[in-house]
């Protein structure tokens, strides 16, 4: 390839050699040029570029360096943030394909990532009709080691990866499917029938790699998508998806809220320009079901763009009539609804109905006309005014705090000076045990003796009895330390 790519899993491949006779090249992230020496990787050179050395060892000692038709990489390197961990090297590339971390491919070659920790996660769910016996078969001659039963498969990989193509599982098989990494990908995708979802509206709010739709001859699915920083506190997931897919039937049923959350999303990863005006805003944003709060706080999309949305978004109010609505439907269709429920479409037919009843009941969601760049600057003047006010609140509870200890310590003192003869004499009890703690404990009486002398003007006295009692015990140079700390007279 003689160049260096960087793709969308922040791998890094540098270096890679032809045969003899022709340089490889290539411009590291960090700005260095890597080595571009003609021959085999690690011939000779240890290399310059960004811990590329670590690599020309291994390279070189795999032998038949510069072998006709052999090409090698002197350094495949994975980025996270500021962590970088080196994956391996790629050797005959020229022959057969090599896997690679995440999937997919680098100018036509996929790569085999090696020597690094990692842990991807991968479930599916069937939630509108169960897996037939024959799914399961073909979903198993995908991968022998995951959990799958006729509602769920569930994949766990520290090292390799799945060899499923989730869009396609989730075309043919699934209705919900969640992925996340430890490097950062996140990714959540909802499937739902086309008579449940109108595509036109739903265009409206999802356009861009972060919030996506494919369409099928039956179904549309919605993709959520990020690839951000690790999380710091990394727990193995259990629940997230089941948490989430609520809002599949929420948006069924004509909610349109797990919509606008994509849009804001998106905005949030920078893929919706500046002068692009909202899409229509839904109601009930100010107060989110937990399902939706769930979606929230997997993808981390931020709480501030949402409360500035929700100032156009008025509160929920389910329309009365139903059961009027639902009297007035033909009896052949209600007996074709029933039919259905009786089947196991229970759950299609509810969310079926009350889009239609909500939808001439209820007036649709109307745009505000606000551009990107001003939900921005209101998101950013509401975290300027939240973080001012919590500072103010912080300050206001240390100074609380402050008070309560000073009265504190004020009737400690008062206390103290009903007995401060038993407290000299209980402080030189503590120094001869010649015991740390104890020491921590005399340090700590002797210095209240002292605030209550400078509290009655009798520091002179408090310094003359103090300086006496330390030339007794001027040979415990761990007492004096703490003395010292404790701001005691030293003369």
């Amino acid at each position: 390839m003689r160049a260096c790519y960087a793709d969308g899993y922040r791998l890094l491949v540098a270096d890679v050699h032809d045969q003899g006779g022709h340089p490889g090249a290539g411009v590291d992230l960090g700005g260095g040029v890597l080595d571009g020496r003609p021959g085999a990787a690690g011939q000779g050179d240890p290399g310059t570029g960004f811990r590329q050395g670590l690599a020309h060892g291994e390279a070189q000692a795999a032998g038949a360096a510069g072998a006709a038709g052999d090409e090698r990489a002197d350094s495949v390197e994975y980025r996270c943030g500021l962590r970088v961990g080196r994956l391996g090297h790629a050797v005959d590339v020229t022959g057969k394909p090599q896997r690679y971390l995440g999937g997919g491919t680098l100018g036509g070659w996929r790569w085999e990532a090696a020597g690094m920790s990692e842990y991807q996660y991968y479930e599916f769910l069937a939630l509108d009709r169960p897996l037939t016996g024959k799914q399961r078969a073909e979903l198993r001659s995908i991968s022998t080691r995951a959990e799958i039963t006729a509602t769920r498969f569930v994949n766990e990989y520290q090292w390799g990866d799945f060899k499923g193509n989730p869009q396609k599982m989730m075309e043919r098989y699934f209705d919900a499917f969640l992925y996340l990494a430890n490097w950062g990908t996140r990714q959540v995708m909802l499937r739902l029938p086309r008579e449940m979802l109108d595509l036109e509206t739903a265009a409206q709010y999802c356009g861009t790699d972060t919030a996506s739709l494919t369409e099928t001859d039956s179904h549309l699915i919605l993709s959520l998508y990020v690839d951000r920083e690790p999380d710091d506190d990394w727990d193995e997931p259990g629940g997230q998806l089941a948490a989430m897919v609520q809002a599949r039937s929420e948006l069924a049923a004509g909610d349109l809220r797990l919509l606008y959350l994509a849009w804001l999303l998106a905005l949030q990863w920078d893929e919706v320009g500046d002068e692009d005006t909202e899409p229509p805003v839904p109601a009930g944003l100010g107060k989110l079901s937990a399902s939706l709060r769930a979606v929230v706080d997997f993808f981390g999309i931020d709480e501030d763009l949402i409360a500035v949305a929700a100032a156009s978004s008025p509160s929920i109010e389910e329309p009365g009539g139903r059961a009027e609505w639902i009297a007035s439907l033909p009896a052949a269709e209600k007996d074709a609804l029933l039919e259905r429920v009786a089947a196991g479409e229970g759950g299609q037919v509810q969310a079926q109905l009350l889009r239609r009843f909500r939808a001439t009941s209820s007036s649709p969601p109307t745009a505000s006309g606000r551009t990107a760049a001003e939900l921005w600057q209101a998101a950013d003047d509401r975290r300027t005014a939240r973080e001012k006010a919590a500072e103010q609140r912080r300050r206001q509870a240390e100074a609380r705090r402050a008070t309560a200890q000073a009265a504190a310590y004020a009737k400690h003192l008062d206390q103290l000076a009903t007995r401060t003869e038993a407290a000299w004499e209980r402080a030189a009890e503590l120094i001869e045990t010649r015991q740390p703690r104890d020491y921590d404990l005399a340090t700590s009486l002797l210095r209240d003796l002292q605030a209550l002398a400078e509290q009655e003007n009798g520091s002179a006295v408090f310094r003359k009895r103090f300086l006496a009692l330390r030339a007794r015990h001027q040979r415990k140079p761990s007492l004096m330390d703490r003395f010292d700390q404790a701001g005691l007279p030293r003369r």
